[in-house]
């Protein structure tokens, strides 16, 4: 009555309370105010401090570090996006960029080590649980694999390079990956992403043939690069200059690599058989095809571009592998002609307070490595091994140095043989890992 009186809105009278002595409502009181607001995460998936650094420091550090490229960073196009929506994604993320942290640590901090191992778990047991569910719906199969569980296994096998995993772990992620696109090579809505992948996963694969004791090729990758290079996968016109995100694979060059390792394990063969003549007409026939081949090879990218020189340094390096594969491991002034030629390609590189070109230098490192007889210019291989460990903290780089330092200190004692299978001295210790 008192508010039409008024004229005011009645919103009526507050619940009946029932009364408490002067004590009893402080206790209340005290303990309403102890409740915290109750706010959701930022970014899905990033729970706490040490998941915002690893967050951070994938963003501003890791994406650098795993790609190089003149016009977008794919990792911070295509899948940060993805993973703010994906949790099997963003554990990936989170413990890829946790093992970049602890492999970078001089001081094991074992707040990130449980960290990252919590993302780790969780990461492949979200994965396990969508191939399941694939493998258990039979019909329309292809469309069921989906981009982030694609994007997933390609950020778990790159956490096997920056971890330093030297067990071979890589080879299970990208058989995933081959398969996962060679079934959904006809239905990918996002084509861009299908690129950055697929380009990613070659680049991989053809790298592991420099290094693996076991060709590790198969028709797979033949035919996952035959199909990479139709022009509708091509970012641009065909005119164009390719946009790709790493060198050696629309470039054409891998193709070489692939090729070399496939003579590298005739000869190998051969050499295991007592036979140190290898130049059976076959042999010799492919060698020059090859060389020919490189020598006819042009540099799609202006001279004035960082990758024209990053380019022709990979070619250099294409055809030190070729040359140490069918010459015999001994100092000769061809080797000493060609490693000086690369180290110029090498020193042509721009050094940019990004790092840019660094993402791509480990598997040319390593191949004027084990081609470096003399003495004088091993110090300068040896500093762009360090200034690449320095920049990247990747956790494959020091292992890679410690088969080339073994490799020179057999060559200076003149082992023929022992130096020209670097795969066998990589075996001989138990390792399998990339030089990317």
């Amino acid at each position: 009555m008192a508010c039409e009186k008024n004229n005011v809105v009645c919103e009526g009278y507050e619940p009946k309370q029932q009364w408490r002595g002067g004590k009893e409502r402080t206790v209340a009181i005290r303990a309403n105010n102890s409740i915290p607001p109750s706010l959701p995460l930022l970014v899905n998936g990033v729970d706490g401090e040490v998941d915002q650094l690893f967050f951070q420091h994938f963003t501003c550090n890791v994406s650098k570090v795993l790609s190089v490229n003149d016009y977008q960073n794919p990792f911070l196009e295509h899948i940060i996006p993805m993973s703010m929506s994906h949790a099997g994604l963003m554990h990936s993320l989170l413990s890829l960029s946790g093992s970049c942290l602890v492999a970078k640590s001089p001081n094991i901090n074992w707040e990130w080590a449980e960290r990252q191992t919590h993302h780790g778990g969780k990461a492949m047991g979200l994965l396990s649980q969508d191939l399941r569910d694939i493998n258990e719906t039979k019909a329309n199969q292809d469309a069921l694999v989906s981009d982030p569980s694609i994007a997933q296994t390609l950020i778990l096998c790159l956490e096997t390079v920056c971890s330093g995993d030297r067990t071979g772990l890589y080879r299970v992620h990208l058989n995933a990956l081959k398969t996962m696109l060679t079934q959904r090579q006809h239905n990918f809505p996002n084509e861009q992403l299908r690129q950055f992948i697929l380009e990613f996963l070659l680049y991989h694969d053809y790298s592991a043939s420099i290094t693996a004791s076991d060709y590790p090729l198969d028709q797979r990758s033949l035919d996952l690069m035959a199909d990479f290079h139709l022009p509708e996968y091509m970012i641009g016109a065909p005119t164009q200059t390719p946009q790709s995100t790493l060198l050696g694979v629309l470039d054409g060059l891998f193709g070489f690599i692939s090729r070399i390792r496939a003579l590298r394990d005739k000869i190998r063969s051969r050499r295991a058989l007592g036979l140190h003549n290898w130049w059976d007409d076959p042999i010799i026939n492919d060698a020059f095809a090859i060389d020919n081949a490189l020598r006819a090879w042009t540099c799609a990218h202006a001279p004035d571009s960082p990758r024209y020189a990053a380019s022709l340094l990979y070619r250099q390096c294409a055809w030190i592998y070729l040359h140490r594969t069918i010459q015999l491991s001994r100092p000769s002034a061809a080797f000493k002609q060609a490693v000086d030629e690369g180290l110029g390609y090498l020193r042509m590189l721009p050094d940019t307070s990004d790092g840019s070109t660094q993402s791509i230098l480990l598997m040319p490192l390593f191949l004027l490595g084990c081609a470096a007889f003399e003495p004088e210019q091993r110090p300068e291989i040896s500093a762009a091994f360090a200034r690449l460990q320095e920049w990247s903290g990747l956790g494959n780089i020091e292992y890679a140095r410690e088969i080339v330092g073994q490799i020179w200190g057999l060559m200076d004692e003149g082992k023929e043989e022992e130096t020209w299978d670097w795969e066998g001295i990589i075996k001989g210790r138990g390792w399998d890992f990339l030089i990317t």
